[in-house]
């Protein structure tokens, strides 16, 4: 996967090369699927939740430039796996889930990493409880980022995110808190941040649920 797969296409960041090399893929998808975890697909978590592709993660979390010892929120966390990668790759990690059956299977499939704490709650609303983060990591494709999340990040935080456009296509993006100009914001944050979007690259992924906007009649 990493020769063939994450270095052909620009991944070559050594931390977090190093971290796909320990984290085992196999033991995060479903049962019977593990022939297939390093597969360049969607991989089904049940609760009809998905995985991203390896190359979708790497792509995340090469834009994201997770440092050792930042504090990052992973929204979406589902069975685990790039909770396990941030906490590989140094992170003290919130890993939130909203499903509770994925998210007794990630309880246990990341025991081992002392630096990730799993907790539930509602995934739009983030995990105010141990806000300001350096970096907020959506682990799926999003429409929008509500502005109860911005408010988490601090004033020279990072928002990580596969940002699925009004076009259909769906982009690595980057957001940094930058302080608002005078005068009210859309998606300003409670904090008197707010978050400008760089679009980096192109990259499918499923969506998270939630975070879509409502559909309007088009011709």
């Amino acid at each position: 996967m990493i020769e063939s797969q994450l270095m052909p296409c620009g991944i070559i960041n050594p931390r977090l090369l190093a971290a796909f090399a320990a984290v085992p893929r196999e033991r995060f998808v479903a049962a019977g699927r593990e022939a297939l975890a390093y597969a360049e697909t969607v991989q089904p978590i049940g609760s009809g939740r998905w995985m991203a592709a390896p190359l979708a993660t790497a792509r995340l979390l090469s834009a994201a430039d997770v440092k050792p010892g930042e504090r990052a929120l992973l929204v979406g966390a589902g069975t685990g796996v790039t909770a396990a990668l941030l906490a590989e790759m140094g992170a003290a990690v919130i890993a939130l889930e909203a499903d509770a059956t994925l998210a007794e299977r990630a309880q246990s499939l990341l025991a081992r990493y002392l630096g990730v704490t799993l907790v539930t709650g509602p995934l739009t609303a983030g995990w105010p409880d141990e806000a300001p983060y350096d970096l907020i990591l959506f682990d799926g494709a999003v429409e929008f980022v509500p502005d109860a999340l911005a408010a988490q990040l601090k004033q020279d935080g990072r928002i990580a995110a596969i940002l699925a456009g009004a076009d259909g296509v769906h982009r690595v993006s980057l957001g940094r808190a930058i302080p608002p100009p005078s005068g009210t914001v859309q998606g300003e944050g409670k904090d008197g941040t707010r978050v400008a979007f760089d679009a980096l690259s192109e990259c499918a992924a499923p969506l998270l649920p939630g975070f879509s906007l409502p559909r309007t009649f088009r011709f």
